[in-house]
């Protein structure tokens, strides 16, 4: 070697393999448990219809029917109930921390019989709540179309015993005014307010229907009403379920890649970015999960290098006696370590943030400065005596699963090449001999030789 030389270092096939593996490992508990914990949450958010089981027990009290309305909300309510269930098997502080666990590298396998089964165990349960979910909302939908029938069939028995000479009130059964035909835009109401409970409608667009329909009640004027209805209300309904459309279609894609998106971003320290559900979002978020895999395994795989380098080091006698720390105006960031090389000098290791690891060698000084003659013969010398170990280290290095990807430079011993390392500009772990000071002493011993 001599002269500085550039490498780029990658890991074997097998060690790939290793690192591949607990990546998909972690990932694939991460997605389970989130989309578990939404589930569930999602779970618990559908409707109680808690206003509609009072006309329910109504009409169960007056004609022993309540249109299934009961046995329809009982199993919603056992669905609500295994959910729970399934949530309180699981041990999620444990769970979790394997997720975070940074992962090692061994020249073994890393992933266990026992961790796979913990995986599939979790992506079942997960499995489980998705389905629970898509009956709990069919069940909702069916709960809400009996209740508007109950309502209905409420109001015409209510509505009857008033007939007959009864002074019976039904205010409290919420029956909606918006049925009545006389209003021309009746059966765009009607669906609005259907829509407007719909668990798919952000609040934001739940928030914009309940405002046009409570303008649409303060309207008296008819024809005002038919055009507020022909050119406000009728594309708000044709927008909002065309949304629903497209998120029933691309709904279980989209959810199940934020899930990954958003356990990736908090592995890897990422700000989880909000995306509403369509096929372009789902485009961005495959590009932004292949990203985050590549730049978490390429960092991991760096990390794995730069480690077995400074073990190598150790392995051969080298000790560390200073490093910095440098981020250039560009954003380029290097680290470099200084290991000792004999009297007065040292070799520096560079781990640039783009892979490249530089090794040279220097003489050591606390200032800047060019070495003299006398020094530069010196420290060619030392190049020549540090070639032999540095194809040890390479052999050293591929015994623990580290191989050459690029030779980038390759100078040869030269003396164009000496150089000194200033010391102050690293934060050094204690004092060592300048090259100058063994330069004088060595200079003094020659001098007695000849003197004698």
């Amino acid at each position: 070697m001599s002269g500085p030389k550039i490498s780029i270092y990658q890991l074997t096939p097998q060690l790939q393999k290793i690192v591949n593996e607990q990546f998909d490992f972690k990932g694939r508990m991460g997605i389970a448990i989130e989309k578990i914990k939404k589930e569930h949450e999602k779970i618990l958010e559908i409707e109680q219809f808690n206003s509609d089981k009072d006309i329910a027990s109504e009409l169960m009290n007056r004609n022993g029917d309540d249109n299934e309305f009961s046995d329809k909300l009982n199993e919603l309510n056992k669905i609500k109930n295994d959910a729970n269930e399934i949530i309180s098997q699981l041990n999620f502080k444990n769970i979790e921390s394997q997720i975070n666990a940074k992962v090692t590298i061994n020249l073994i396998q890393v992933v266990n019989p026992i961790s796979l089964i913990d995986v599939k165990t979790l992506e079942e349960k997960a499995d489980v709540l998705s389905d629970q979910l898509s009956r709990g909302k069919i069940i909702a939908e069916e709960l809400k179309t009996i209740s508007v029938e109950n309502k209905n069939l409420l109001k015409n028995q209510l509505q009857e015993t008033i007939d007959e000479g009864f002074n019976t009130s039904f205010a409290d059964f919420e029956i909606d005014k918006d049925t009545n035909i006389s209003n021309p835009i009746s059966g765009i109401i009607t669906e609005l307010n259907k829509l407007k409970d719909n668990i798919i409608l952000s609040e934001e667009y739940k928030n914009e229907i309940n405002k046009s329909l409570q303008k649409a009640d303060e309207i008296k004027d008819i024809t005002y009403l038919k055009n507020y209805g022909a050119i406000t209300l009728k594309p708000m309904l044709n927008q909002r379920n065309q949304y629903i459309e497209d998120y029933q279609k691309y709904h279980d894609e989209f959810e199940t890649l934020f899930n990954e998106y958003s356990v990736l971003c908090n592995l890897y320290g990422y700000i989880v970015q909000e995306y509403v559900c369509s096929k372009e979002n789902i485009d961005i978020l495959k590009n932004e999960i292949k990203r985050i895999k590549e730049t978490a395994i390429k960092d991991t795989e760096q990390s794995y290098i730069n480690d077995c380098l400074d073990e190598v080091m150790e392995e051969m006698g080298y000790s560390i006696i200073g490093s910095r720390s440098v981020t250039k105006r560009n954003g380029k960031h290097f680290h470099d370590e200084l290991y000792t090389y004999g009297e007065g000098a040292a070799v520096n290791v560079r781990y640039s943030s783009d892979g490249q690891i530089t090794m040279e060698l220097g003489g050591i000084d606390d200032n800047d400065r060019l070495p003299d003659e006398y020094e530069t013969e010196m420290l060619c010398e030392s190049m020549n005596e540090f070639c032999e170990d540095f194809s040890e280290i390479e052999k050293r290095l591929l015994a623990k699963g580290v191989v050459l990807s690029n030779r980038i430079s390759h100078l040869p011993p030269d003396g164009e090449h000496a150089q000194i390392i200033n010391t102050s500009d690293y934060e050094m772990q204690y004092e060592t001999e300048k090259l100058q000071a063994f330069k004088k002493q060595t200079t003094t011993k020659l001098k007695t030789m000849k003197e004698d």
